[in-house]
């Protein structure tokens, strides 16, 4: 006969009068050995887009617009108006939370019962976004759970290809997200418009801003507009740009202040633009603004003007 020994925490114990084969057998569980504690992660971003576009996402959509209809049936103006409200913040949250990586827990809580069953397949001991993981130790096991709560979701393969591209950007900073003041006076969530070209045009800018800051103003160049392009040209261009960026300095930091899209924007060609500034520090400048403004053009988006301040 073996002896097994176990650990409890930090005291051995040892469990004795145990055949060969049920020593080999104690498991964690039976004996409470201490072990890696299991977390299981998700890409909220990813599961909001696929549960916005699943049969649950949509039925949320379809009571509220009942909800309304009957109200207006009802006659009942003041009604109406509090659904379309709610409504409106309903979907500046959607955009939040596929672009800018607001929490989704008003998803979860519908999909708590697929995510207890995803968790127990995975043998996770607890189930936390990826980007709220601010520090973990070594002796803590991640599991990526993020593909099969987005397959519970029934999802398309447009769903799919969308979750695949909107990998490839950044989430958009949620105080981009606008908040207008209602007539009592109170703060409501205002209708953000064109969300998906603002991401398109801010991840293009940053790409963008990248070259300038590495000091690539020759690759620059090809990578702006055809309107950039036409309007300077290469020649002019990169000495210019290169005075400009000697006279500032390294870059210190940079954060996004405002982000517009337009199809109008004063002198320029008719189009769909995106204008963002930026508050930047320099090595030379500590105090800077960065206005940017990017096109859309058959191939994507593209810097369209710079100007520093």
């Amino acid at each position: 006969m073996k002896k097994a020994v176990v650990r409890i925490g930090a005291t051995l114990l040892a469990v004795a009068s145990l055949g060969d084969r049920a020593a080999a057998e104690v498991s964690a569980a039976d004996a409470g050995v201490a072990r890696k504690l299991r977390v299981g992660t998700y890409d909220s971003r990813a599961v909001a887009l696929a549960w916005g576009r699943s049969k649950a996402g949509h039925q949320a959509v379809e009571r509220a617009t009942a909800e309304h209809k009957q109200a207006k049936a009802e006659g009942s103006e003041v009604k109406a108006r509090e659904i379309e409200k709610r409504m409106e913040a309903l979907q500046n949250l959607r955009h939040m939370q596929v672009f800018g990586n607001a929490p989704i827990h008003d998803m979860l809580e519908s999909m708590k019962d697929i995510v207890s069953d995803e968790a127990r397949k995975a043998g996770v001991d607890l189930v936390v976004r990826d980007i709220d993981i601010a520090f973990r130790t070594d002796d803590v096991t991640c599991v990526d759970l993020t593909g099969a709560l987005v397959d519970r979701c029934d999802p398309t393969d447009q769903t799919r290809e969308i979750i695949r591209q909107m990998k490839l950007h950044p989430p958009l900073p949620l105080e981009i997200f606008p908040i207008e003041e209602a007539e009592e006076g109170e703060k409501v969530i205002g209708e953000p418009g064109r969300i998906a070209e603002k991401e398109a045009g801010y991840a293009a800018a940053k790409r963008w801003l990248a070259l300038l800051d590495s000091g690539s103003y020759a690759e620059s160049w090809p990578n702006a507009s055809a309107h950039f392009r036409d309007v300077v040209p290469k020649d002019r261009w990169i000495p210019e740009i290169t005075d400009l960026r000697a006279g500032l300095g390294a870059l210190r930091s940079r954060a996004l202040d405002g982000v517009e899209y337009t199809s109008s924007l004063g002198d320029a060609p008719p189009g769909e633009y995106v204008w963002m500034q930026f508050k930047a520090s320099f090595e030379k400048k500590e105090s800077a603004v960065e206005t940017v403004t990017c096109v859309r053009e058959k191939d994507g988006w593209r810097v369209d003007g710079y100007f520093v301040k």
